[in-house]
C-alpha cells in the first residue's frame, strides 16, 4: 500500500529583534530567494549559494565551475575565501548576490543538478512540558 503523499515541510524562522516579520520557510522557488535565514526572502538557501558562503577558497574544485571565478584570488568575492577574516557581515547576501550575477549560462546537466533544490524533509522533535530532560 502506498503512503499519503504529505506537503512540504514548513517552519518558521522568528523575525529578529531589528525585524518586525518572520520569514517561512518552506520549498519555495529559487526566483527573488535571497536566504529566508537573513529575513531578506523566503526559503533555505540554494545549494550553490550555501555552499559558497561555508567553503573556504581552497575547495573551489568543489563547487560548479562557472562559480569557481567568485572565488578566486581576484575574483568578487576573494575578500570572503582569501582574506584572513573570511566572515564579514553581509556574507551571504553577497555570495547570493555574486550568483545571481554570474546567472546560469554555460552550466552543464550536471552543474544544474548539483546546484538545483531536491525534495526537503525536515525532520525534528518538541518536548513540552517545560521541565527538563528527555
Amino acid at each position: 500500500r502506498n503512503a499519503p503523499s504529505l506537503p512540504p515541510p514548513r517552519y518558521v524562522i522568528p523575525a529578529s529583534s531589528s525585524s518586525s516579520s518572520s520569514s517561512v520557510v518552506g520549498d519555495e522557488g529559487r526566483d527573488g530567494d535571497t536566504g529566508g535565514i537573513t529575513g531578506a526572502g523566503r526559503g533555505p538557501l540554494p545549494p550553490d549559494v550555501f555552499s559558497l558562503c561555508l567553503l573556504p577558497g581552497e575547495a573551489s574544485k568543489y563547487v560548479p565551475r562557472p562559480l569557481r571565478v567568485l572565488m578566486a584570488e581576484n575574483g568578487p568575492l576573494s575578500d570572503i575565501f582569501h582574506d584572513s577574516d573570511p566572515s564579514p557581515s553581509d556574507l551571504v547576501s553577497r555570495v547570493t548576490e555574486a550568483v545571481a550575477k554570474a546567472g546560469r549560462k554555460g552550466w552543464t546537466k550536471e552543474e544544474e543538478e548539483a546546484a538545483s533544490r531536491g525534495p526537503m524533509v525536515v525532520f525534528g522533535s518538541f518536548r513540552g512540558g517545560g521541565g527538563g530532560g528527555g
